[in-house]
């Protein structure tokens, strides 16, 4: 067994506790607090925090790439693992990869922004062969999270994982039965207007014939245009949603073109800063809601620039005054529980297969497991879909489960929590800001006090030192760790 690791507490020691615009900074823009980041915020302040995650590149992430290193099976090209038909081994790493890469990476809103546009233009690995598809096109959808929508929308398009899940790998226009429309639709629906009445049957006919003949090669497993599969059909004399095509039959240009032009649709930038405004601000937010307005017209004005899209969303007094207006999807809980004890993953150095699939059960209890949605439409972001009686039970034992030490494949160690507090109150409160950056409120932290048996005043005696993974345990399970 490894030593007891100390925790870093010098932020701690200099600021108890964190600003309010700090923490709401860290539950927004990141999967949770860590000892790390708490030194990154004293030294930092808010605003530098928030412009350096808008800035990945200027952050060293070695050591968490060193970690992820270990799944070497998904290094392979997509051609080998399809050889080798391993899809449970794939499935179950993947979830383990990105499991380590939002706990452990400082490139923070990165990380929850792969996370928002995996979401948004969602697959399933568990259909066939999916899976084998998505390590490459995880590593597309990480490059450009915070660039350019235009440019993922058309990465997407073309990515063997959308082209199998959505079945336009089979689409043709040169035979007797139209073109596959599954594609098209969801084009139009989700990843771009996002919304029904914004579009007719005969824009999605149109649509999907524009995009016949974009194939999988079966030889690599990669994107592969053919053009003699290509025909325009109706969408060669009409105007579809304001673009016409730009070439004739068998012409790539022309799926490139309507990429180009639905990225920039006035719809899709309302739709995309409604998403984004629900995510980082509250999910009952309006599309008509004036910080929507303000993101979409951002949005547009960058052309289609994430980044630049972001950081309006975050000088908004919406985004500000929204501190615990969200609940912690289930992934979001599980990576912020990991960060805020420090984990670490010693079966992922014997074993990243079976690190994955440890890490799996844990998101299977929760209704939520990572490149799994149900639908095309991805997992819900509405709190309510994640807070029934039995979803609670499940987050307050998984709470307790790594409080104690006993999450298979998750080493914990609690380290010098706690350990130097004089009084039971200032026990409980350095354990609430150690993992959340403030004492917990008065009516939670009475609970904590009253589970101990003990008041605020008392000293804290050995039996009270034994308690500490419980109130650990009850801190992570309270409704203050819950939001973000």
């Amino acid at each position: 067994m490894a030593p007891p690791r100390q925790l870093p507490r010098s932020a701690l020691r200099e600021s108890p506790r964190l600003p309010a615009d700090a923490r709401h900074a860290i539950s927004r823009l990141t999967y949770g607090q860590s000892p790390d980041l708490l030194d990154e915020l004293a030294s930092r302040g808010t605003e530098g925090f928030i412009a350096r995650q808008l800035d990945p590149a200027s952050i060293d992430d070695s050591a968490c790439d060193a970690e992820v290193a270990e799944f070497r099976r998904l290094y392979r090209p997509a051609h080998e693992l399809v050889g080798q038909n391993a899809q449970w081994h794939v499935q179950n790493e993947l979830v383990g990869m990105t499991l380590v890469r939002s706990v452990k990476s400082r490139r923070q809103l990165l990380e929850v922004m792969t996370d928002f546009w995996h979401n948004h233009l969602s697959v399933n690995s568990g259909k066939r062969r999916i899976a084998f598809l998505l390590p490459s096109d995880d590593t597309t959808m990480r490059r450009l999270a915070l660039g350019r929508f235009d440019e993922l929308l058309l990465e997407s398009a073309r990515s063997p994982s959308m082209l199998a899940y959505l079945d336009n790998r089979t689409s043709r226009g040169d035979q007797v039965r139209p073109p596959n429309e599954n594609y098209a639709r969801e084009l139009l629906e989700i990843h771009t207007l996002g919304d029904a009445s914004a579009f007719s049957e005969a824009d999605v006919e149109a649509v999907a014939h524009v995009f016949t003949g974009w194939t999988i090669d079966p030889g690599n497993w990669t994107f592969r245009y053919q053009a003699d599969w290509n025909r325009l059909g109706p969408s060669a004399d009409r105007d579809t949603l304001g673009w016409r095509p730009v070439a004739g039959d068998g012409s790539r240009e022309n799926g490139e073109s309507l990429i180009a032009h639905l990225a920039r649709h006035p719809t899709t930038a309302r739709n995309l800063a409604l998403k984004l405004c629900r995510h980082f601000i509250r999910d009952s937010i309006g599309a008509d809601d004036g910080t929507v307005r303000s993101v979409a017209e951002s949005y547009l004005a960058n052309g289609t620039d994430i980044r630049a899209t972001l950081a309006t969303l975050f000088a908004s007094e919406a985004f500000r005054n929204s501190a615990g207006a969200r609940i912690r999807r289930p992934n979001e809980l599980i990576y912020a529980m990991l960060r805020a004890t420090s984990a670490d993953f010693p079966l992922l150095r014997e074993n990243p297969e079976r690190f994955g699939r440890e890490v799996r059960e844990n998101f299977m209890r929760l209704n939520q497991v990572t490149f799994e949605a149900p639908s095309p439409k991805g997992w819900s972001y509405e709190d309510r879909a994640w807070m029934d009686a039995s979803a609670l039970i499940q987050r307050w034992n998984l709470a307790f489960r790594i409080a104690a030490n006993r999450s298979d494949g998750v080493n914990v160690d609690l380290g010098d929590f706690a350990m130097e507090a004089a009084t039971v109150g200032e026990f409980v409160d350095e354990i609430g800001t150690l993992l959340i950056g403030t004492a917990l409120p008065e009516s939670e932290r009475r609970h904590l006090l009253s589970h101990l048996g003990a008041e605020a005043g008392d000293p804290v005696t050995p039996r009270i030192r034994l308690r500490r993974a419980a109130i650990v345990g009850l801190t992570l399970a309270s409704p203050t760790f819950q939001a973000r």
